[in-house]
């Protein structure tokens, strides 16, 4: 389940200079932070940035149209990056004045963006066969985590709003931990994709292997941990560090997906499939699903059959 941004106030519109993508800048000596709208239906509209451009929705429904990667609905508590030059063309189907787009992009130097990954590397740099800190341009449409959320609404906030003589050094430190928080939720993502291909190379990759074998048993840190051959303290710190979440965390968000998957497309009851997912009891799982999804399982099921 993908977390929300905090929304800002949408424009008046008597100060709308224009109902599709109208642009607020907020600038800063090491990036740009845009806001833009649009309050009307419109197609194939372009636009383009020099600079590396990471992109969040607060408010509507974008369709997104990248060189390569085919086109895909784009919504809020997700995010897309875009690369140096890259030219998105994007679809407004659904926009009105009652029901408008609002979306943040923010470009930002490759200066900045290497910096932030040489300190990385540096101070906690990844097992071996997990490389090195970096932006992966390849993992362009992610979901926002809990902690990239978080970023983002505090690096909004300080631009829109912060007035003290230390708005500089915060906006510094907001964008230093922004770029962190994008570069953990691609690793996490990478992980979730690949961990049965680099299963035998990447410890981690291991760890995941046996979490994903085993989500209906109960497992213990420690028998995780032997799988990525550390530790139980080294494994669930070198964990939170690279993937911005607890073991714990992941592992929950691993059954929650199965859960998903098996009420979209079984015929399961809600309780079969509280069991097969690990679930200790039906108030547990009804809980954890609509803490993650925002509907209990049968109002997820029911939205999803109806349509």
């Amino acid at each position: 389940m993908p977390n929300y941004l905090q929304q800002p106030s949408l424009t008046q519109s008597r100060d709308l200079k224009s109902l599709v993508e109208n642009r607020t800048t907020y600038s800063h000596n090491q990036f740009e932070l845009n806001v833009f709208e649009t309050h009307l239906k419109a197609h194939e509209v372009e636009l383009q940035f020099q600079d590396f451009v990471f992109t969040s929705m607060f408010r509507g429904k974008k369709v997104m149209h990248l060189e390569g990667k085919g086109a895909f609905d784009y919504l809020p508590g997700e995010s897309v990056i875009i690369a140096p030059g890259e030219k998105m063309v994007i679809d407004f189907p659904e926009a009105c004045e009652e029901n408008p787009t609002q979306c943040l992009a923010i470009e930002i130097g490759d200066d900045l963006i290497s910096k932030t990954a040489d300190l990385l590397n540096e101070k906690f740099n990844k097992p071996q066969a997990c490389g090195d800190w970096s932006l992966d341009m390849k993992i362009h449409h992610l979901l926002n985590g809990e902690d990239l959320a978080n970023a983002l609404n505090r690096l909004v906030h300080l631009s829109v709003n912060e007035q003290a003589k230390l708005k500089d050094a915060l906006l510094d430190l907001a964008m230093q931990e922004m770029i962190i928080r994008l570069m953990q939720t691609q690793a996490r993502s990478l992980l979730i994709r690949d961990y049965k291909r680099s299963s035998v190379s990447n410890p981690m990759s291991a760890a995941v292997e046996y979490l994903s074998q085993h989500l209906t048993e109960s497992i213990a840190m420690k028998d995780i941990a032997a799988k990525a051959c550390m530790s139980r303290a080294k494994f669930f710190a070198k964990f939170k560090e690279m993937y911005g979440e607890t073991p714990a965390r992941f592992l929950q968000r691993l059954r929650l997906e199965k859960a998903r998957q098996l009420l979209l497309n079984t015929e399961a009851s809600i309780s079969e499939v509280a069991m097969s997912c690990g679930f200790e009891n039906l108030s547990h799982f009804t809980t954890a699903f609509k803490k993650e999804t925002g509907q209990t399982p049968g109002q997820y099921r029911k939205v999803d059959w109806a349509s």
